[in-house]
């Protein structure tokens, strides 16, 4: 065996090995962030509570670690959670795998079948994605702490509307995918009564994008939260043009983000 040959198989079992390391390193993160904060899961109970029908079905798209899942349940919920990270559907089936009111798809959203890139971010698991280097590398520019993506694997990808063609309409569908909200609301075509995505001042044009793909699904009020407030900006629900003007006019004044939530109007 040649020297560079010798030398290759050892750096690879080393980088193998600092990834397992980064993802434990990852999941403590995550933990942290999403279920060791005080009140944090009881804001958000309170929060669903308020929009959520009895018996509700959910889709939890981006499940991550399952917070929104977790919460979705206590209110009586049935949950489809969608995760195509290894890492994060390891923790979903140890934490609902015999929970029989929760399905856990190891499947990325977008906007037709088949399969594409996933960057992994092990560190950083809320940072992987399927958007591409432009957004990667204006999210580097935003952090504070050096983000970094570890590797790339292919998923497979199925549409949203598939989802619902197989486990029915939901009631409420969160999308959280990292600058991907667009291409997974393109696999949309049957009107959700209420659904929520993630959106960010600095990536404004496709938010606007995601607004008007909502519209064109069905006929839909919109409001807002910043960050992970989970609390409504707007006492009064208004049109997506109303929202789209409004969130153009603040891109200039912060980088903040949040999330942008569309609740169907009764038919006319």
């Amino acid at each position: 065996m040649q020297l560079s040959q010798q030398n290759a198989l050892p750096n690879k079992t080393m980088k193998h090995l600092t990834n397992i390391l980064r993802h434990k390193v990852g999941l403590v993160i995550s933990l942290a962030m999403y279920y060791w904060q005080p009140g944090k899961l009881k804001q958000l109970r309170r929060f669903f509570r308020t929009y959520l029908p009895p018996n509700a079905l959910c889709f939890d798209l981006g499940a991550h670690l399952g917070n929104r899942t977790k919460v979705w349940r206590q209110l009586g919920a049935t949950v489809v959670a969608i995760e195509p990270q290894a890492s994060c559907l390891k923790y979903l089936e140890r934490r609902f795998g015999d929970d029989p009111e929760v399905t856990i798809c190891p499947v990325a959203v977008s906007s037709r079948a088949g399969h594409t890139t996933l960057y992994v971010s092990a560190l950083t698991p809320t940072v992987t994605t399927l958007a591409g280097a432009e957004w990667q590398e204006q999210m580097q520019k935003l952090s504070s702490f050096e983000l970094t993506w570890d590797y790339a694997v292919e998923v497979e990808t199925v549409t949203l509307e598939h989802l619902i063609e197989t486990y029915g309409i939901p009631d409420f569908c969160k999308i959280d995918v990292e600058d991907f909200e667009l291409e997974v609301l393109m696999g949309l075509k049957t009107p959700i009564p209420m659904m929520s995505f993630e959106y960010l001042s600095t990536r404004i044009d496709k938010t606007l994008k995601c607004i008007a793909r909502v519209e064109a699904v069905g006929n839909y009020e919109f409001n807002w939260s910043l960050g992970e407030t989970h609390q409504m900006m707007c006492e009064e629900w208004i049109s997506g043009e109303a929202l789209g003007k409004h969130l153009s006019a603040s891109a200039q004044l912060a980088t903040s983000g949040g999330d942008i939530y569309a609740r169907r109007l009764p038919h006319a």
